[in-house]
């Protein structure tokens, strides 16, 4: 029966269409069923079990179905096709059938991709399903074509032009590469099938030269011509052939003798004088120009394919930008072959790792010059290649030697051994010497090889320190355990080998190293060696429990919180390996109220993480009573930590214990009996139900940025926890969840969805401490979701709608959904960004719910200057987006009118910005959803002719007076212009307001200048406006539908739209100079150009590669422009295109941007320059410098770095500043990315090792050669001129690490030894030094002694062989490096000899301080050379015995060489040491006390084990009125520090502390010398006095006096340094002050002054201030029964008397004039466009009235007259301010979002009613409270709030809200 023609289409058509029986007889329902497959698996699958039961019928309808390809070219048809012919046998049939149709498409479609042109993505995705579905020809129909070749026929000549056009996309430079690669696979298997397996190896070795050189190419009977390619001896095409050749060849193809190229044939004759260099092509020549000098005999001979293919995938190395294709494919070269090595063994007898064999040759020298390659994957290669290597070589030889252990076998383990022996030679900051170590050590004896060498686990140690490091000894680590585990006494070589590493690192100070242990080294540790977790908890317990006398000896005095961190670590890992048999509950509990940030999360994630079971989803553990305890009592303390990462990993935290608790509460509802108490169930629901309250409770104005934001989080993780979303994923929420929220809310827990919880949520887009996006050029760096953002999308994503707010839909009528949208039209029009920004978020958020969703349709008046919504009915949902759109577009043609009137009047009234903003933000929610495409182009028409209005606008503003000019206004220009408008519109203020107007010409900043209001509104209103009205454009061509004409149907916009929105973006990043307004310019630029590069519509493709043509043409145009450093935005919109562009994976545009800025810049320079103007060769380099810093191209720009790089030092000899000035910006961006930033702490040096760098950038080794001779050329000629070149060459190879490895590239080096040591004699210091780190850089470390040796040797021995010091300093430099470089070997002996014989150098014979203090640097390394300390003695005698003062003239030199020699001096003989100190500190020379104090700090573990009551001896005896101000705040530190340390503190004597001449000259500074350093440190110094005197202390006055003096200091206004010391003078003193006054009424005013200051110090802006006055609360809590909250110990430590009640009622803050504060925030007023940045971010006041009032409560006082008159007092005051503020409060119109939910209006009236609530709580003491009653009937707030509602109706005796 035959069907009809119109078939289902796709995929899913398809396979719906077969299977239906009801549509078509394909199948009967009974075989049907038979089919064992969902139609979910996939169409070919379905149609492979179809074939088992009717493969005829499926032939046929599959032969209709694909009919259409022999008339269409569409990718998804290629792509069926190519699926089924792989995995279907009628798709091969169907194939065969339709040969001829096929290859005629195929050779069609092929041949218009054979020429270079950008690719977009669909042209990409069309060529490579081309490609593709001719190797799947090849591959599954060899037959067929083996046919169609051996015929005459159509089919023939198609099938040969298919692979003409194969052979010219491989050669092609621009064809992406998984294409080419493809394309090398088919050529291969062309030629397999059309030549005979002994001929088709030639054949390829014939097409891999001809891909290069060009000529005539035969196979089989086709004859194909190749062009040379030009300029390139390696190319990408020949890789892709070597590429098909691995992939197809089999072992007698690799045993194959791979037969003389007729080039090698024409280069063997130009060798022997028989040919003629005439017969050469082009590409002969370049390649034989490389290659001739270097043929070997074996070249002539031909070699074998196996060795032939290994050669040249390594030459391959060498082509830039393919490493990782080069190193994947040699990769699988070892994979291949391992594979075939028995077939391989078994036809030919050959030795491919034999010690001298050439492939290990080559292997060894192409893995280690690309160890660490940057080259994102190649490391990873490198150590696969690596292992497979060595595992086939131990194949290898056990194959040769299976019999017999003859010493060949010993030769494998000699291998070995040399491979570990280099790596070990290896700096450990060599990332892969640890992975190449991980695959060495499993060839070895573990036990032996760690004995022997220690370093390995050591140097595990040290790379825990750095996050680069940590991975590759991570997998070394592993590697090492799993081989120690399956050894019988594993355990104990574990103990004794990395037992004491783990303990170092796990108790390391720095919590990196103890992160990285914890989280990558106990774990595996635990699972294969289990009792290993016993014995790690056993020691660090035994420290923990340790009293501080007995730790010392223990633990090495480990510090007590490093102990804790280390043992949770220890704790957690444990856990989650099942090994934790119990919980250390005390010290659980000081870890969580320790004071520090990092030691309470780790806390934390062992209290809340729990291990997963093995099968069930469902978390193992429950939370135990214990634990919800702990979290109920620490959660509340930490909502306010500054730190993202603490906040981020803290939710994860929260996430498992809600997670925890929802599993638990649903197994304890399902087990649930009636009348049975079910505790688990009500301890999680409890917990749940609390945890919620806590976050909803703190969502209020009055919480600063942090508390919100963790509030956020929270509630975000409780709603995805316990919502069933329909979309979830796997891990989701349980279905039963719904049934638990159910239950809970019957109980009345969990109310999640109710209009207080709605309001608190929206409270927050109104919050204005908000962080935003952080914008780097055209990369956006992630910063943590908006505040706004995340409000609107918990109540988009979670909330049902409408929002349960009070009121209906009803027209006529002022809703709380009305009152909600008009309040966002409303703020949408201030000038202020943050409330824009808040106001347009609200508008998406009612657009998106209430328009789309809903169809609800608004009208919009301006009633005097304010926006009034009314409802009027409800629609479909796109009709009312395109009404409210228009209402908006209204509105801003309202606005454009007001500002074409007065600029200044809109920038305060109507700026537009905010409008625009919205209409952005709702039309990004569009996409998609476009029908009514006439009114949306009505819309869009709108809105971008008053987008371009208002951006000429802008543009006229910042420039009025340059309409004539091409070129960007000046900075001073656009401040004219500004004045000018200000001038016009404002004649009565112009004198005053511009009088102290000031306009900076750095980049727009006016860091030190006063700008007028007006000012500040008209560049705001600028920049803002710019920034979105271009953010709008891009965002309307990326969500509305864009035709190529007008008269596409579906069509909003067109083609020659979006050309103009892209001009428009781009004249503006030209014209103006505002570095706001470009950077927010180019956000939508960017935008806009990853949208058009994204499209497969050419014609939009080819659009932002017309813009950079036209840019990169007229760069001559722009050089009228005053000169600045970054060009403005030219950099920015050719970095935004060639960004976007990568984003396709193409760098056609990159290598066309860069060629044409090369141009640009060899242009010769004019003879005669204005230096007040821009050169184009500026604006070249400038370009440059932002391209290479691009992130997104730093790949693709490896290959243009090596022509830039000379290039650029070539420019630094320019007689023009701002050329050589912008050539040393590009050259600093050139260097990071040609050495990557450092990865580790080390001064100077990169990974990066000589070798590697030359390595990949070959051609810069006699660039920098050339450079270095020069520079020594000029050097020798006597000049004084640094080289300009000089500096840089040196500085890049300063930066290399010396290689270790014998190769030829490390032998090419040594050229640059002896121009490099030459410039020992430079007279510049700073080249000297250069010059010894680039030294160290060439020379190989096992030569660098014997370099050393060398360079002792030209030491003079004398005076009168000293030709010049300068000389004499640098090579002490440079042999100072090399030793240095080789400070992990043993120095000989005879370099030793050697600089004995140099001593002269240490005396008054040499004159030179510097040569001396290298003399002296030099012997310090050399810790086991005693030879010359006698002589060092000496010297050091007579410069303590010299008459030299601080006031002398000291030589050059003098200070670093006493300061050597003193530090040496001191470190002798330690039974003199206290005798030495005390010369030193008696010497008239400031440098040398100085000198001595500095030694005492750095040397402070030695001087604690001394008499330190005779240091301190000496220390005060130091301090004097006279000492400069360094060395008094030395000495001061240095007490400090030495009274404060803990070991042997009883022992200490403190009678100089004590002293009362002390104390008063620290009184002395502190009065005296006000906010300054030796101020602040004697502020901290007094607390450490107060401390050692307090028994002695009789009266309390000084004590009150330093407590004042605390108190002044802790004032914000006050300098940080005096801040910060103030708190650690609380922290030194304030506990034992506060117990010595305790009790004692007398004292009560210290106690609260202390904690005043304590209570301020929390709120600074400093986290370590805050964190010592944390301390301090810890300390304090320690001392007072171990009280944990603030509330008790106020308790404990103030009497319950009035005077305490005064003191907490006083902190209860309550703005002076609180009806003004409401007038002003109601009535909208904004005076300035910024506020005063004096506000204290971290401050919340409503936290501390909230506090203050529970302290209030938690008094028991007893009636006295004095409180009576103190409470009718403050009743009366309460009254004048209540009743004004309610008069206020009763005009408040609407009930969503009023004045109340603002933060300055939040906090006073919660000042207020917590007063009023204290007073109310004292109202028993009191005889009379009626006046309270008559506040409290007062007060009037209907509309408030809700958690000011609430608080009313608490003190109303009100039930409360639920």
């Amino acid at each position: 029966m035959e069907h009809p023609d119109c078939y289902p289409k796709g995929n899913d058509g398809l396979a719906a269409f077969i299977l239906d029986p009801s549509s078509s007889p394909i199948l009967n329902p009974s075989e049907v069923q038979q089919l064992k497959v969902s139609p979910c698996r996939g169409l070919y699958m379905l149609i492979h079990e179809l074939e088992k039961v009717i493969p005829e019928c499926v032939f046929k309808y599959l032969s209709k179905y694909q009919v259409k390809l022999a008339l269409s070219s569409e990718t998804v048809l290629f792509t069926q096709w190519s699926g089924l012919i792989c995995q279907t046998k009628a798709g091969r049939r169907l194939a065969a059938a339709q040969m001829s149709d096929v290859l005629r498409v195929m050779a069609h479609e092929l041949d218009l991709y054979c020429v270079s042109h950008p690719w977009t993505i669909h042209r990409q995705q069309h060529l490579q399903s081309l490609v593709k579905l001719v190797l799947d020809l090849l591959q599954h129909l060899r037959e067929d074509v083996t046919s169609v070749l051996s015929s005459a026929t159509t089919e023939r000549s198609n099938l040969e032009e298919i692979i003409k056009s194969l052979l010219k996309l491989v050669q092609l430079e621009d064809v992406p590469k998984d294409c080419s690669l493809l394309s090398g696979t088919s050529i291969a298997q062309f030629v397999i099938l059309t030549d005979h397996p002994e001929t088709c190896v030639g054949t390829l070795c014939q097409i891999y030269y001809r891909l290069n050189a060009g000529g005539l190419v035969k196979f089989g009977s086709t004859m194909i011509t190749l062009k040379p390619v030009p300029d390139k001896v390696l190319t990408f095409g020949q890789l892709s052939l070597l590429n098909g050749i691995l992939a197809t060849c089999d072992a007698k193809m690799l045993i194959q003798v791979a037969p003389v190229s007729e080039l090698l044939q024409r280069q063997q004759d130009v060798v022997n004088n028989s040919g003629s260099w005439e017969n050469f092509t082009a590409g002969d020549r370049k390649c034989s120009e490389k290659n001739i000098s270097e043929l070997k005999p074996a070249a002539w001979e031909g070699e074998i394919l196996l060795l032939w293919l290994h050669r040249q995938l390594c030459e391959m190395s060498l082509l830039t930008g393919s490493q990782y294709q080069v190193f994947r494919l040699l990769l699988q070269y070892y994979s291949k072959l391992t594979k075939l090595f028995n077939q391989i063994s078994s036809l030919i007898d050959i030795r491919i790792f034999d010690l001298n064999s050439s492939i290990l040759k080559q292997l060894l020298d192409l893995l280690w010059t690309h160890l660490d390659s940057p080259v994102e994957g190649v490391g990873e290669c490198v150590l696969d290649i690596f292992r497979s290597s060595l595992t086939l070589a131990q194949i290898e030889h056990r194959h040769h030697f299976s019999s017999e252990m003859s010493r060949d076998m010993d030769e494998f383990e000699q291998l070995i051994n040399e491979l570990l022996v280099t790596l070990l030679k290896m700096s450990w900051q060599v990332r892969g010497r640890h992975n190449l170590l991980s695959v060495v050590l499993t060839f070895t004896d573990i036990k032996s090889v760690l004995t022997t060498h220690p370093q390995i686990i050591n140097d595990v140690a040290k790379c825990l320190s750095t996050n680069y490091l940590t991975p590759p000894v991570t997998h070394l680590y592993i590697s090492l355990i799993n081989v120690v585990s399956k050894m019988p006494h594993g355990l104990e070589i574990w103990r004794e080998t990395c037992l004491p590493m783990l303990l170092d690192s796990l108790t390391s100070p720095n919590r990196l190293v103890t992160q990285n242990a914890g989280q990558h080294l106990l774990p595996v540790t635990f699972k294969k060696l289990s009792k290993s977790a016993t014995i790690l908890q056993d020691h660090l317990m035994r420290y923990l429990q340790t009293t501080n006398d007995s730790m010392t000896d223990l633990c090495c005095d480990k510090d007590r919180k490093n102990l804790l961190r280390g043992f949770l670590a220890v704790l957690k890992a444990a856990r989650n390996c099942q090994l934790l048999k119990h919980w250390p509950a005390a010290i659980l509990e000081e870890a969580l109220f320790h004071p520090e940030d990092g030691l309470r999360l780790d806390a934390f994630c062992l209290l809340c993480i729990s291990p997963k079971q093995s099968v069930s989803r469902i978390f193992s553990e429950p939370l135990t009573s214990t634990e919800i305890q702990l979290l109920r009592s620490n959660l509340i303390h930490n909502m306010n930590i500054d730190e993202p990462p603490f906040r981020q990993q803290l939710q994860t935290c929260i996430k498992h214990t809600v997670m925890r608790s929802r599993d638990t509460a649903i197994a304890a509802l399902k087990s649930n009996q009636m009348g049975t108490k079910n505790k688990p169930l009500a301890d999680a629901l409890g917990y749940l139900d609390w945890l919620w309250l806590l976050c909803l409770c703190h969502l209020h104005p009055g919480s600063n940025y942090q508390r919100l934001k963790t509030c956020l989080d929270w509630i975000g993780v409780i709603l995805d926890c316990l919502t069933v979303q329909a979309d979830r994923r796997k891990g989701g929420c349980p279905e039963q969840t719904h049934v638990l929220l159910k239950y809970a809310q019957e109980h009345d827990m969990l109310n999640l969805y109710t209009s207080q919880n709605c309001l608190a949520i929206l409270s927050c887009m109104l919050h204005d401490t908000d962080e935003g996006m952080l914008c780097g050029g055209v990369t956006v760096l992630w910063v943590e979701p908006k505040i706004k953002q995340q409000a609107m999308q918990l109540l988009v994503r979670y909330f049902p709608w409408p929002l349960p707010l009070s009121g209906r839909w009803e027209t006529g009528s002022m809703t709380a959904e009305l009152e909600l949208l008009q309040h966002a039209l409303n703020l949408c029009n201030s000038p202020r960004a943050r409330e824009t920004a808040s106001g347009a978020t609200m508008c998406q958020l009612m657009f998106n719910k209430y328009v789309i969703s809903e169809g609800h349709v608004f009208n919009i008046m301006n009633d005097s200057g304010m926006l009034c919504v009314h409802y009027v009915q409800q629609t479909d949902g796109e009709t009312a987006a395109v009404h409210f759109m228009s209402l908006l577009v209204d509105i801003l043609e309202q606005s454009l009118k007001c500002t074409q009137s007065s600029v200044l009047d809109a920038a305060k009234t109507m700026p537009s910005h905010g409008l625009i903003l919205a209409c952005h933000q709702c039309v990004s929610l569009c996409k998609g959803q476009i029908k009514q495409t006439l009114k949306w182009r009505q819309i869009y028409e709108r809105l971008t002719d008053i987008s371009m209005k208002l951006i000429n606008q802008v543009l006229e503003v910042l420039g009025a007076d340059l309409n004539a000019r091409d070129g960007a206004p000046s900075f001073e220009q656009m401040g004219l212009a500004i004045q000018s408008v200000i001038a016009s519109q404002e004649d009565e203020v112009q004198s005053e307001a511009w009088h102290h107007v000031g306009i900076s010409v750095d980049e727009g900043d006016c860091d030190d200048t006063v700008l007028s209001a007006e000012h500040q509104f008209i560049m705001s209103w600028c920049w803002l406006n710019i920034k979105e009205c271009s953010m709008l454009l891009s965002t309307l061509v990326e969500s509305l539908p864009v035709g190529l004409g007008v008269q596409s149907p579906e069509a909003v916009i067109s083609y020659s739209d979006v050309q103009k929105t892209a001009d428009n973006l781009v004249r503006v990043l030209i014209t103006c100079r505002h570095r706001g307004a470009i950077e927010g310019c180019n956000q939508g630029f960017l935008q806009l150009c990853v949208t058009l590069l994204s499209s497969p519509v050419q014609d939009l493709f080819d659009i932002p590669r017309t813009l950079l043509d036209q840019v990169l043409s007229k760069l001559q145009q722009f050089s009228h422009s005053s000169v600045t450093r970054r060009s403005a935005g030219l950099p920015l919109i050719v970095q935004s295109i060639l960004a976007s562009e990568a984003k396709t994976k193409q760098n056609y545009l990159l290598k066309k941007a860069i060629a044409s800025l090369v141009a640009v810049i060899q242009e010769p320079l004019p003879s005669v320059y204005n230096q007040q103007e821009d050169l184009p060769h500026v604006h070249a380099l400038n370009i440059l410098k932002a391209i290479f810093r691009e992130k997104n191209l730093s790949q693709s720009v490896m290959e243009h770095v090596t022509r830039v790089f000379i290039l650029v030092i070539e420019l630094l000899s320019s007689p023009f500043w701002a050329v050589r000035n912008s050539a040393m910006q590009l050259y600093g961006a050139l260097q990071s990315r040609m050495l990557g930033q450092k990865k580790t702490a080390h001064d100077h040096l990169h990974t990066t090792t000589a070798p590697e760098f030359f390595t990949q950038f070959p051609d810069l080794h006699s660039f920098m050669m050339v450079k270095v001779k020069d520079a020594a050329a000029s050097l020798s000629h006597g000049q004084l001129c640094l080289h300009p070149s000089l500096f840089p060459v040196l500085s890049i190879l300063a930066k290399l690490s010396p290689g270790v490895q014998d190769s030829d590239v490390q032998r090419s080096l040594d050229k640059f030894q002896e121009p490099i040591e030459c410039q020992s004699a430079s007279p510049l210091y700073s080249v000297r030094m250069l010059s010894a780190r680039a030294l160290m850089a060439v020379i190989p470390q096992q030569m660098s002694e014997q370099y050393a040796i060398s360079l002792a040797n030209k030491l003079p021995g004398s005076p009168q062989d000293c030709t010049g010091y300068n000389q004499l300093h640098g090579n002490l430099q440079q042999l100072r490096m090399l030793l240095e470089n080789n400070k992990s070997c043993q120095i000989s002996k005879e370099l030793m000899s050697v600089l004995t014989n140099k001593q002269w150098l240490l005396t008054e014979q040499n004159p030179c301080f510097m040569v001396r203090s290298a003399f002296i640097s030099l012997l310090n390394m050399l810790t086991d050379y005693r030879d010359l300390d006698q002589l060092l003695e000496r010297e050091a005698a007579c410069l303590l015995a010299s008459e030299r003062s601080g006031s002398d003239g000291h030589e050059v030199g003098y200070t670093e060489y006493s300061r050597l020699l003193i530090y040496w001096w001191l470190s002798q003989r330690s039974q003199y040491l206290m005798e030495r100190i005390t010369i030193c500190m008696r010497q008239a020379d400031v440098d040398l006390r100085l000198t001595c104090l500095n030694w005492l700090v750095d040397h402070r573990q030695e001087i604690m084990q001394c008499d330190r009551n005779c240091i301190m001896n000496v220390l005060f005896g130091s301090l004097n009125d006279d000492s400069p101000w360094k060395e008094t705040c030395s000495l001061l530190a240095l007490i400090a520090d030495i009274a404060t340390d803990s070991r042997g503190m009883e022992n200490l004597r403190a009678d100089q502390l004590c002293d009362k001449s002390f104390w008063n000259y620290l009184m002395s500074l502190i009065h005296n010398e006000k906010n300054s350093l030796p101020a602040a440190l004697s502020l901290a110094m007094s607390g450490l006095v107060v401390k050692m005197n307090i028994l002695k202390i009789q009266s309390f006055s000084d004590l009150l006096e330093w407590s004042e003096l605390l108190k002044q200091s802790a004032d914000p206004v006050n300098v940080e340094s005096l801040r910060e010391n103030t708190a650690q003078a609380l922290g030194f003193a304030g506990c034992s002050v506060i117990q010595h006054c305790m009790g004692d009424v007398r004292a009560r005013k210290i106690i609260t002054n202390l904690l005043d200051v304590c209570l301020q110090l929390m709120k600074d802006e400093q986290p370590s201030t805050r964190n010592m006055s944390a301390s301090f609360i810890a300390e304090l809590s320690a001392h007072l029964n171990n009280e944990k909250k603030l509330l008790d110990v106020i308790k404990t430590i103030l009497p319950a008397d009035e005077d305490t009640l005064f003191w907490l009622y006083s902190h209860i803050s309550v703005p002076k004039d609180m009806a003004q504060t409401v007038r002003r925030i109601q009535e909208r007023r904004i005076v300035e466009q910024f506020e005063a940045s004096d506000v204290n971010p971290y401050e919340e006041i409503v936290v501390y009235n909230t506090f203050f009032l529970a302290a209030i409560k938690n008094t028991s006082l007893v009636p006295n007259s004095h409180i009576t008159a103190w409470f009718s007092q403050e009743v009366a005051a309460l009254y004048g301010t209540v009743h004004s503020v309610s008069r206020l409060m009763n005009d408040i119109s609407g009930g969503v979002l009023n004045v109340t939910y603002y933060k300055p209006v939040y906090e006073g009236l919660h000042g207020l009613l917590c007063r009023i609530e204290a007073l109310d709580y004292l109202v028993p003491l009191v005889s009379d409270s009626s006046t309270l009653d008559c506040v409290k009937q007062t007060i009037k707030m209907t509309n408030c709030h809700p958690h000011l509602q609430n608080a009313l109706q608490h003190i109303l005796a009100y039930p409360q809200i639920s």
